[in-house]
């Protein structure tokens, strides 16, 4: 088969930079909810717009081949690759945001 290398990564790349997106839409939400700056209403219509982008940004990703669809279940099966622990999490998270956070931290969100 011919396949055109520099055409797939781009794509791979186009689908990782609107995925950041969501990933950081996410965090936006989490921060809101947190300083309690939004309402239930809005969480909802802000999570199933989220969604809703997210099926459609996998919808256009490439796909993968079968054999590296194997090797990514082998890796998450036998080395709980993509699992992480509340303290490997809490580095991607803001400290108010965060399991391990201290009283104060999540007292200080929205001031």
């Amino acid at each position: 088969k011919n396949y055109d290398l520099g055409k797939i990564a781009q794509r791979h790349k186009e689908a990782a930079d609107k995925l950041w997106d969501i990933r950081e839409s996410y965090l936006s939400l989490l921060t809101d909810i947190v300083a309690g700056h939004i309402r239930i209403e809005s969480i909802r219509q802000t999570r199933g717009d989220l969604q809703e982008k997210l099926a459609s940004i996998y919808t256009g990703a490439p796909q993968s081949n079968s054999k590296a669809y194997a090797l990514a279940q082998e890796s998450l099966k036998k080395y709980e690759e993509m699992t992480f622990s509340d303290e490997e999490i809490d580095t991607f998270l803001p400290h108010p945001l965060r399991k391990s956070g201290s009283s104060e931290d999540t007292a200080s969100v929205g001031k």
